[in-house]
């Protein structure tokens, strides 16, 4: 077994209120896993970590300057200061990867990953990389790693603030070697992405609610199912300020114990996290899936003469955007956002823009006092819908080809972290074609959404 969770479970199981009946080991393509030591019944705790062995912005208050800190008590006063949790517990991972030495966290921070090399933000510094990930993923999942790497770039830059403000928390190897803020180094990257993919939700009763997140020892060694009866839940009600973690069902000795981190798309889990749900996951057929249609939304309102008015009316009536397929139990349809913004499409504003029969027959059907405009307007949505669905089937057909015509020519040349996203990015093509299909299906078999 690992060294370094032999040491990190002897650190918790000093602390006679832990708990652990779970132990790690080496999964085939998802790196490390939980696995259960004992039998479990439904309900039954198997993992209980006490509040000191967290690390969170309470565990490190004691090490860094009061205004830096998140914020405890509401106030009216601007801190220019002031960290969130995500940004403060990178620092420090940071400053520890820079040569400060943390005695008390140092088990825990030796059994995390030491890279990220095939995470896809990661491959974005690449220049040649870049351009090709950004070329082979589908559009809005190329929005979503832009905008996740510029959070990146946003906090290291807040980070490179606070060390030229408190040069007190630099190392000496480090004084003078702060670096670029345009360039984001690889040891803050590597602290960064720690952070953004370990962080869980946890009552810290500070201001903001997104400061309320700890990075948890031993349960972070678990990997992600959507599938609810292969996953453990956090018990709300335990006592003290540690995290407990309950079994849903029974559990078999020696089966592997899965983290549910929300219902997340595999976009999200993609650009956020590094990694996609298989179609399979201990025999249990994942039949759900979900795809943003934002970019094909958008050039398709773009095509009306009155689009400006209308991209105006959907705003305000909080419809433009986040427009999205689903597939749930088998089944294909448009979120309730697509339907409106459909409608609107296929109605003619006047000069005004806010006075035609059909526009207020559109209002009705917003509020739910209208079923719809009319039965024409019906079938030209019902039209549209099944237009973008075989557009996304063709694209996403033509895209898979590429991707593996690509893997094929450079699995000589390129790194093996690259043939990994690919095979990555081929399955959220995969997702959006069937997806697609199964909702242009459900348009022609006539379902009512």
């Amino acid at each position: 077994m690992d060294p370094a969770w032999l040491r990190l479970e002897q650190l918790i199981k000093s602390e006679e209120t832990s708990i652990i009946k779970v132990e790690a080991r080496y999964v085939p393509g998802a790196g490390r896993g939980l696995f259960a030591t004992h039998d479990l019944s439904a309900l039954e705790t198997l993992i209980s970590v006490p509040g000191q062995f967290l690390l969170n912005a309470r565990t490190l208050s004691s090490l860094y300057p009061e205004p830096i800190l998140p914020q405890s008590t509401p106030t009216y006063e601007a801190n220019p200061f002031r960290l969130s949790s995500i940004q403060l517990l990178s620092l420090h991972l940071y400053r520890v990867k820079r040569g400060i030495k943390d005695v008390v966290f140092d088990a825990y921070i030796n059994t995390l990953p030491s890279s990220f090399s095939d995470h896809p933000v990661a491959l974005m510094q690449h220049p040649e990389l870049r351009a090709l990930l950004l070329k082979l993923v589908p559009v809005s999942i190329g929005r979503m790693l832009l905008a996740v790497e510029q959070r990146l770039k946003d906090d290291w830059k807040i980070a490179i603030g606070i060390l030229e403000q408190f040069p007190s928390l630099l190392s000496l190897m480090s004084k003078g070697e702060v670096g670029d803020s345009s360039l984001v180094p690889e040891d803050y990257m590597w602290a960064w992405l720690n952070v953004n993919t370990r962080c869980l939700y946890h009552d810290l009763n500070f201001v903001n609610s997104s400061d309320n997140v700890t990075m948890c020892p031993i349960l972070d060694f678990a990997n992600h199912t959507s599938v609810y009866s292969l996953s453990i839940t956090q018990d709300e009600f335990a006592l003290g300020d540690g995290m407990t973690f309950l079994t849903s069902t029974p559990i078999k000795e020696g089966n592997q114990i899965f983290l549910r981190y929300g219902p997340h798309s595999n976009a999200f889990l993609f650009s956020e996290y590094g990694f996609v749900l298989p179609l399979n996951i201990e025999d249990t057929h994942l039949t759900d899936g979900e795809i943003l249609i934002d970019p094909d939304m958008e050039e398709l309102l773009r095509k009306t003469k009155d689009f400006m008015p209308k991209e105006e009316l959907l705003k305000d009536r909080n419809y433009w955007g986040d427009w999205t397929f689903h597939v749930e139990g088998g089944v294909g349809r448009p979120s309730y956002r697509v339907i409106p913004a459909l409608r609107l499409f296929h109605i003619s504003l006047n000069c005004n823009g806010d006075t035609s029969t059909e526009l207020k027959l559109w209002e009705d059907s917003v509020l739910g006092l209208k079923e719809n405009i009319s039965e024409d307007n019906d079938s030209k949505v019902w039209e549209s819908l099944t237009a973008l669905c075989e557009r996304i089937i063709q694209r996403s057909t033509i895209k898979i080809s590429q991707i593996r015509s690509q893997a094929a020519e450079t699995k000589a040349i390129r790194p093996a972290e690259w043939l990994q996203v690919l095979s990555m990015i081929e399955r959220l093509w995969d997702e959006e074609r069937y997806v697609s299909e199964s909702v242009r299906q459900a348009t022609l078999n006539g379902t009512v959404f």
